[in-house]
């Protein structure tokens, strides 16, 4: 036994430039992770948590302004964020109980579907004023559009409608399972992911370009909805860099030019399934013809952009 420890007194603790002092303990209420697959398991969890209830908080604020007042611009941006809801989702598929991943998708695409309906009489309007420009709108139009609106309010106004949205977030984040072996970090696992839809994309892309006919409107339909999907998850989680960048402007040229495509198949549509819509105050065959050559003509555009 050392002598001062005989005597009853403590050895001097001599430390020197070169040894770095203990350490602190973590404090009582810092997570303490038994494995790094917890540690990841935790982070993944915050990330989604933060941009879904984001989202979801967002839907929430957009949903009481459109039950309010109604305005298009609130209609257009709820329906925006029901697709980044359901671009976030299709991102951590892999993770998510697959059966709260159809029903919380569900929602989301019905929520928007309902704000859309309004849309599909605004976009109608607008290329009947383009193509029809010497015949006034029929009644007809406007009055349908405001029953498609009465419909999104009361849907918005449901509680449970309402409530529903509000806890998928949470749901989500409950159900999220450990990252896969392939992924060792959460970026990584959201560019494997992002990798994923480019590739889904460019492959829609291949097929629409060999699709016949009415075909391809459909296959083009479907590359718009894919190119979405990829360019939500560049905005969301970030990815700035100059490729991607140059990929965003490139994605946001093809879109707008498929996006004025898919408004007149729409409008098409729309017609066909309600003929009285004009109302008997428009040549009906001439008007058909004018949005026919309009559809010819935003099909090559897109056709080229796609080729280029």
């Amino acid at each position: 036994m050392p002598q001062a420890a005989k005597e009853g007194k403590k050895a001097p603790i001599t430390v020197t430039r070169d040894v770095a002092p203990p350490r602190k303990a973590p404090p009582a209420e810092a997570p303490a992770f038994a494995t790094a697959s917890q540690a990841a398991s935790a982070c993944r969890s915050s990330t989604f948590s933060e941009l879904a209830s984001t989202l979801v908080r967002c839907g929430g604020v957009q949903a009481t302004r459109i039950v309010a007042a109604g305005a298009a611009e609130d209609l257009h941006q709820f329906r925006v964020t029901m697709r980044r809801l359901r671009a976030l989702w299709w991102t951590y598929r892999p993770l998510l109980d697959r059966r709260q991943y159809a029903r919380h998708r569900a929602l989301f695409k019905g929520l928007g579907d309902v704000a859309g309906q309004v849309r599909n009489y605004d976009v109608l309007s607008s290329l009947l004023a383009c193509v029809a420009h010497d015949a006034p709108l029929s009644e007809n139009i406007a009055r349908e559009r405001a029953l498609a609106l009465a419909h999104a309010k009361t849907t918005m106004a449901r509680r449970e409608v309402m409530r529903d949205l509000a806890n998928t977030s949470a749901q989500a984040v409950q159900s999220l399972r450990p990252l896969p072996k392939c992924a060792q970090s959460e970026d990584a696992f959201v560019s494997l992911r992002i990798a994923v839809a480019r590739k889904n994309m460019k492959r829609k892309a291949k097929s629409a370009g060999h699709a016949p006919g009415r075909s391809r409107l459909e296959q083009l339909h479907e590359l718009r909805k894919r190119g979405k999907t990829v360019r939500y998850l560049l905005e969301l989680f970030e990815h700035g860099n100059a490729a991607d960048k140059r990929h965003l402007k490139q994605l946001g040229r093809l879109q707008e030019s498929l996006g004025k495509l898919n408004d007149v198949v729409a409008s098409e549509a729309l017609l066909r399934s309600r003929p009285g819509l004009l109302g008997g105050r428009m040549d009906a065959a001439k008007l058909r013809k004018r949005l026919r050559s309009l559809r010819k003509r935003h099909l090559r555009a897109a056709m080229a952009l796609i080729r280029a």
